[in-house]
């Protein structure tokens, strides 16, 4: 089937795909306390059965062979998009299946390449548990009216008309999640100033300006959640933002690098082990969210498998800090849309527009200021 790009455009738009929902197990808390209680149990998850509302639309977009109306470049990025999507499809319906969710979660996020190991390998070799960052005491603590004030003035201020931060009883109760001209987060967040200044960073600076600047470009669809690879552009420009900004911790990062090791060795470790090995390095608590954050989707954890998505931050990290370190004028070009370090040259040959609307880093220092987030 061929079909326009704006035809195109409309069914990616019926898609609701929230994996992250369907992989939260019903059990948790349930499987957390025996975990705990145990010294040899691993977790078995139980997962809520969801409706298949996406179907009809996945099935239809399975059959479109090319985009009229764009160059064949073009076409190919929506051909490669359409294939994501069914990927994440299928993904979401295997769920709870620790052999086929792993294959497909390796499909859709990869392995580790040789410069993440490297950098991995790297920092665990010199890490030390009492040099790791601990939050000022002094840190003033900030609850959802003034977040959400402080997020929606940081927008308004950006010229970012149209953008809302809203309310979501859905997500867990420290997530912060950007849409289509809205962000939202739990009515019982809570965020030092520390820690708010690298959300705004991570997710306004980052998340928003390039979903804003994409969705105003030549092709719109370069603002939203796209290919595969997209991923590891979106969040290592996003580690490099708050690393730019000094909110970066040692903590902050150890998690990422803890994450990525996991998902490149845990593939047949259990839980168990797993966790034993992230024990050294930090709290029982936060070990146990590591290693479920590996194994979530998955149903007895005392077999093989892994959910691979943490792993796009530190490897993109690595992509973006070497990118930018050898050409500075990437970075702005970064901002063009949700696009891969592939697609800067689209910018430089015009398929895409220089964003609008970049990241200033004096504009975000003086807002910092404005809204008492300095001390």
């Amino acid at each position: 089937m061929v079909l326009t790009s704006k035809e195109v455009d409309e069914l990616l738009k019926q898609i609701k795909l929230i994996v992250a929902l369907r992989l939260f197990p019903v059990n948790y808390m349930e499987e957390k306390e025996k975990f705990f209680h145990s010294s040899t149990y691993n977790p078995v998850y139980q997962y809520k059965v969801w409706s298949d509302l996406n179907y009809d639309v996945c099935k239809t977009i399975s059959t479109i062979e090319r985009v009229a109306d764009v160059s064949p470049a073009i076409s190919q990025f929506y051909l490669n998009i359409i294939a994501n999507i069914l990927v994440t499809y299928e993904l979401a319906q295997v769920i709870g299946d620790n052999e086929k969710l792993t294959a497909l979660a390796l499909q859709k996020y990869g392995k580790a390449d040789e410069e993440t190991i490297s950098f991995v390998d790297t920092f665990l070799r010199a890490y030390r548990k009492e040099e790791l960052h601990t939050e000022r005491s002094l840190d003033r603590i900030l609850y959802f009216d003034e977040i959400k004030d402080i997020f929606t003035g940081f927008l308004s201020d950006l010229g970012l008309t149209g953008w809302r931060v809203f309310e979501a009883s859905s997500l867990h109760e420290n997530d912060i999640r950007v849409g289509h001209t809205k962000i939202k987060m739990h009515k019982n967040i809570t965020r030092t100033t520390t820690l708010l200044k690298k959300s705004i960073v991570h997710e306004i600076g980052t998340h928003v300006l390039r979903r804003y600047n994409g969705e105003q470009n030549i092709l719109p669809v370069i603002g939203k959640h796209n290919t595969a690879d997209y991923l590891d552009t979106e969040e290592g420009l996003a580690l490099y933002n708050e690393e730019l900004f000094d909110v970066l911790s040692s903590t902050a990062l150890l998690k990422r690098v803890l994450l990525a090791w996991g998902i490149h060795n845990g593939v047949n470790m259990t839980f168990r082990e797993l966790y034993m090995f992230f024990i050294e390095k930090v709290d029982p608590e936060t070990a146990f969210h590591f290693v479920y954050r590996i194994k979530r989707g998955l149903t007895d954890t005392a077999m093989p498998g892994i959910y691979a998505k943490d792993l796009a931050y530190i490897r993109g990290y690595v992509k973006v800090k070497a990118l930018i370190a050898n050409d500075p004028s990437a970075y702005t070009k970064l901002y063009a849309g949700k696009i891969t370090l592939k697609q800067i040259e689209w910018v430089e040959k015009g398929i895409l527009h220089m964003p609008v609307l970049p990241l200033n880093k004096d504009q975000f220092l003086e807002l910092f200021e404005k809204y008492n987030l300095t001390a």
